[in-house]
């Protein structure tokens, strides 16, 4: 499932291509809608899945993960040179 944290809707419940959505108010993440999604997705017993019943990622999976983890991290010390 995909989440959108500018709009906090999930895949087909009101994501658009300008991130506006359900829950867009002031055009930010919509921190509520993310916790809301965040407390649904949790086990509610508190147990953990074990390791061996959770999904490996793809390579492609993860190299996507890490390109949009590195596009949105900012070294200040490279701004401020």
């Amino acid at each position: 499932r995909l989440f959108c944290l500018q709009c906090g809707a999930k895949e087909g419940e009101g994501m658009s291509a300008n991130g506006g959505g359900s829950g867009a108010g002031s055009g930010g993440p919509d921190w509520s809608g993310l916790l809301k999604w965040s407390l649904a997705q949790t086990d509610p017993s508190g147990a953990a899945t074990p390791l061996e019943q959770r999904r490996q990622l793809s390579e492609e999976e993860r190299r996507w993960f890490y390109e949009a983890m590195e596009s949105m991290v900012v070294n200040e010390g490279d701004q401020l040179k």
